[in-house]
């Protein structure tokens, strides 16, 4: 029973792998991703961006977070990002007022009037910051909802608002208490506006505060609103808040941010370009004409708001940085083909797990582009192994580069794998077998050298050899052209030596000759192989007897 319930969670993991491979991923390439007047961009050096690639702005002047955007299935999160420009530093704060409305009608809790604030050398203008006004804090104690409101020394467009609080002996909550804290906040600028809380993040303030950063954009509705709130800005500000945890808590800080230029003339940068289109300005960080790429997509828009019955689409700024206008609908022109993939391999394993760097027409519209990339994989990747290449190329013909590989059973692989073994073992037999043989040999050889003479054993000590009264015997003295051979005085008829007939084969000084006396010429050199070459026929030198040694002795058969 054990046995069985692993091998079913085996095989339940085994699934879910399975599952998990054979869904298609599909990543697309995002164009640029825009930039706002004065403002910084990373990565700022390319014109196309990877699927989940990120990008980030970091405006140059007004105090703000930074921003981020990510490229999903060929286009880029949220909306463009803007960046703004401080009010004038004489914008502010006269008068302050609190009230406690969380129950029924609001109950004051303080109120100052005609406020002074001091001088004090600060890098960026502010409307108000707690130590410019030391008569008093703006402060509450506990979880109860107020209402704050603000009147300034001068009328002004607030686009941009960041509120600072401080919440005093934050770091001696608990881990808990820390991550169940809030603090909710919103905010009126004026009747034509609405504001968002566009972002939150706190940071340590002091020995054991927490100053809580509160980004607000107010945007307007429409044209018209933007020009009765540039044409009568107001010059107050209303807050409400309430905090999830009962700590001291006061503000500190308020800047007020407008957009860069004038109303009729604002600028707003550079605007977002999609994948297979490009851009040129006609009026620099304000006016841009977009169309497609020529050379690799075809324009398919049936309508254009901007330059109606031409393939040109325009995107304006506008007074509060906004970009207005329309983008062309482009296809490429030689897409590689996405339903022949996996053709003629419905009875293999192998499947398409990605399908990398396409182009994007809409959410569930896309084309396989040059440099798009298919990656592949097996169904069963447990018992299956991918054979080829992995992933191809979208070539810039619309073919794809190379072949689609297929998956093989590991269990043929194992028989390959196991049949090479097998060779390989047998291989290393054989030459066990063979070396221990030759070393065999070896060894007796050894041992027959350090035997005594007369028990040495011979190598053709087991060979009938003829009688030698077959052969005649000849000593061979002299070298070269002085080289003569002599008969042995055993087999001469009176004992005197006699010289080699002419019409033996001539050899080497080095040689002894065992010459059947009949058939003298018909004799091969067994150390070699090789017949000798004839000699020329020179006169007969006087016979004369030289010793025998055994460095001068070789033996030729018949």
């Amino acid at each position: 029973h054990q046995i069985v319930k692993h091998l079913l969670l085996i095989l339940i993991i085994f699934n879910a792998i399975n599952l998990s491979i054979c869904e298609l991923s599909l990543n697309g390439k995002c164009g640029y991703p825009g930039k706002p007047y004065r403002a910084k961009l990373e990565p700022d050096n390319k014109l196309q961006y990877d699927e989940g690639e990120e990008v980030s702005y970091q405006c140059v002047d007004f105090w703000s977070f930074i921003k981020t955007r990510r490229c999903e299935k060929g286009r880029w999160t949220g909306e463009q990002a803007r960046c703004g420009d401080f009010v004038n530093k004489t914008i502010l704060m006269r008068d302050s007022r609190l009230e406690d409305i969380t129950d029924g009608p609001p109950v004051l809790v303080f109120e100052y009037l005609n406020m002074t604030l001091i001088e004090r050398k600060w890098k960026h203008p502010n409307a108000f910051t707690s130590n410019r006004f030391p008569k008093a804090r703006l402060r509450v104690t506990d979880t109860r909802k107020y209402k704050w409101s603000f009147n300034f020394t001068v009328p002004t467009v607030k686009l941009f608002v960041r509120i600072s609080f401080n919440f005093i002996n934050f770091t001696q909550l608990s881990p808990k208490d820390k991550e169940n804290f809030s603090f909710n906040v919103s905010m009126e600028v004026s009747p034509y506006r609405k504001c968002r809380l566009n972002h939150q993040s706190g940071d340590i303030w002091r020995e054991s505060g927490n100053k809580l950063e509160n980004d607000f954009i107010c945007d307007t509705d429409s044209h018209e609103d933007t020009r009765l709130d540039v044409a009568d800005p107001p010059n107050y500000m209303v807050l409400e808040t309430q905090a999830s945890h009962p700590l001291h808590h006061e503000l500190i800080a308020v800047f007020l941010g407008k957009s860069y230029g004038t109303e009729d003339e604002p600028l707003c940068g550079d605007p977002e370009i999609m994948s297979g289109q490009v851009s040129r300005f006609n009026v620099q960080f304000r006016d841009y004409s977009i169309v497609c790429r020529n050379d690799k997509f075809k324009y398919i828009s049936t309508y254009n708001p901007d330059l109606p019955g031409t393939p040109t689409h325009s995107m304006k700024c506008q007074p509060d940085m906004k970009w207005k206008g329309s983008y062309p609908d482009c296809i490429p022109l030689k897409p590689c083909p996405l339903n022949d993939l996996l053709k003629g391999l419905q009875f293999n394993q192998t499947v398409i797990t990605s399908l990398d760097k396409l182009y994007f027409f809409n959410e569930s519209e896309y084309y396989a582009i040059e440099g798009s990339e298919v990656n592949y994989g097996c169904s069963n990747p447990s018992n299956d192994i991918l054979v080829g290449k992995e992933s191809r190329l979208c070539m810039k013909s619309g073919v794809w580069m190379g072949a689609e590989p297929y998956c093989y059973v590991w269990l043929i692989i194992g028989i390959l794998f196991f049949a090479l073994v097998f060779i390989v073992c047998l291989t290393g037999i054989l030459f066990y077998v063979y070396t221990k043989r030759i070393k065999s040999r070896i060894t007796k050889q050894i041992a027959n050298q350090n035997r005594p003479e007369s028990e040495r054993y011979e190598g053709y000590d087991d060979v009938e050899f003829p009688s030698n009264k077959m052969y005649d015997t000849y000593d061979v003295v002299g070298d070269g052209d002085e080289e003569v051979r002599y008969a042995g005085a055993y087999y001469a008829e009176h004992g005197e030596y006699v010289e080699m007939p002419t019409k033996c084969l001539n050899q080497s000084n080095d040689d002894y000759w065992r010459i059947p006396a009949a058939e003298p010429t018909y004799l091969e050199m067994t150390s070699s192989g090789r017949p000798s070459p004839r000699p020329t026929p020179r006169p007969s030198p006087t016979p004369r007897r030289l010793p025998d040694t055994s460095d001068d002795i070789y033996t030729y058969e018949l």
